[in-house]
């Protein structure tokens, strides 16, 4: 343990955990790391050759059965101590590797997301040669064993360093060199099969990271359809708080249109005085982008009641391939119709147009009667989602971004106030 304490100590007197300045590995750090490994190595021999199975025996020979145990058990728990401290001093020594080269990594990797004037391939020599020279020294100085754990550790200082950069707001093209530059730095670090393997490389924080870059490299287009994907999930677990819509829908591929019949909505919110709604449902396909020939229609609205009966039937123009796009949905919006104010939104629903019968045979025998009836809670749109945070973030240089997040929360605000007033006229 003494000697555990002696090379912290030593490594600290030459500034080893100053941070400060570029950080490189040296001659003299690898020779210190492979010391610790080899006492680390030698105190498994130490039971062997301090004899203590023989020390052990001739204590039998005149102490109780019972002492002999108690002091080989006190000879165990000093060694084991011994090795631990030893563990924990290398282990401190690695961590810290990383932990200052992480520093330095930084720095170069910012360097190459920021430049504007050269590609990550053109711009990413410095950083890898950076690796490389340490990786050289390491290599030549470490015992292998030594050399797998920081070579794994300085893989996780990349990730980290990335990590740390993502969390800052970076505009989107930052965050596609960050995605290019992940796959170099991968592919260096594994060395086609000599460095480490794929499945250590892909871990848990890779795989994080991996996801939070596509995500934020996306175009503001797929966040607008991932938002709709995430919609129709959590349109599975809504509940039937706000009311319930009922509808038929079949995609005729003779005609080459999405059929779809609204029946009824039910126990929607009271937002009139009276306690009762002038209800409509209006009918939009979505995301605008997708679809942006296709107008959205709606429905008569139904005087008084929160049992509105509509029985209508409406077609869409839409080429089969696009019902399949990521993102298509079919967005029932429940309406009280207001002669003098703003209709107010009563709550949404939410189908994915890829489950539509009809789509993947040439038409629907019978139409509307064959095909069964869906019920579908209404719900509040999120902005929870991780597409709308990216897109937050774009708000400022991105106006596609910027009028779809705005839109979003203020019809969310608008159904929240609207829910709180439907609450004051039932009581």
């Amino acid at each position: 343990m003494d000697y555990g304490h002696l090379v912290f100590n030593q490594l600290k007197d030459k500034g080893f955990y100053d941070d400060v300045g570029q950080f490189d590995v040296t001659d003299e750090l690898c020779i210190m790391m492979n010391n610790t490994a080899h006492v680390l190595q030698f105190l498994d021999y130490v039971p062997k050759a301090a004899q203590f199975d023989q020390y052990l025996d001739a204590m039998r020979l005149t102490e109780r059965e019972k002492d002999v145990e108690r002091s080989s058990q006190t000879l165990h728990n000093i060694l084991n101590c011994a090795k631990e401290d030893m563990r924990n001093k290398l282990d401190q020594i690695i961590l810290h590797v990383g932990k200052r080269m992480k520093e330095s990594l930084k720095d170069y990797i910012l360097k190459i997301i920021t430049n504007n004037q050269k590609t990550v391939d053109e711009s990413c020599d410095d950083l890898l040669e950076y690796i490389e020279n340490n990786l050289t020294t390491l290599s030549s100085s470490l015992l292998s064993q030594v050399f797998e754990r920081i070579l794994d550790h300085m893989w996780k200082a990349v990730l980290e360093c990335m990590t740390d950069l993502t969390k800052k707001k970076l505009l989107q093209r930052h965050y596609k060199k960050l995605q290019e530059l992940l796959q170099i730095v991968f592919d260096f670090f594994h060395g086609d099969g000599n460095g480490l393997s794929v499945e250590a490389l892909q871990g848990a924080l890779h795989q994080e990271l991996t996801y939070c870059l596509q995500l934020n490299s996306s175009s503001t287009e797929e966040l607008i359809e991932n938002y709709f994907v995430d919609q129709c999930e959590q349109q599975k677990a809504a509940d039937s708080s706000l009311g319930k819509t009922a509808f038929k829908v079949f995609f005729d591929n003779l005609t080459k249109k999405l059929n779809v019949y609204v029946l009824n909505a039910a126990n929607i919110l009271p937002l009139d005085s009276s306690g009762k709604s002038d209800p409509y449902i209006k009918l939009s396909v979505q995301p605008q982008h997708l679809f942006p020939q296709v107008k959205p229609q709606k429905t008569k609205f139904q005087k008084e009641t929160l049992y509105p009966l509509f029985d209508e039937s409406f077609q869409f123009p839409i080429p089969p391939p696009d019902c399949l796009k990521n993102g298509a949905t079919l967005v029932f919006s429940v309406y009280d119709h207001d002669r003098i104010t703003d209709d107010d939104i009563g709550g949404e629903s939410y189908y994915d147009l890829q489950f539509v019968p009809g789509l993947t045979y040439d038409t629907v025998q019978g139409g509307f009667a064959t095909v069964p009836q869906i019920d579908m809670c209404l719900t509040i749109p999120t902005i929870e989602s991780k597409s709308v945070a990216v897109m937050k973030n774009r708000q400022k240089e991105d106006s596609t971004a910027d009028h779809f997040v705005s839109s979003l929360f203020v019809k969310r605000s608008k159904l929240l106030e609207n829910i709180q007033k439907a609450k004051e006229y039932n009581n």
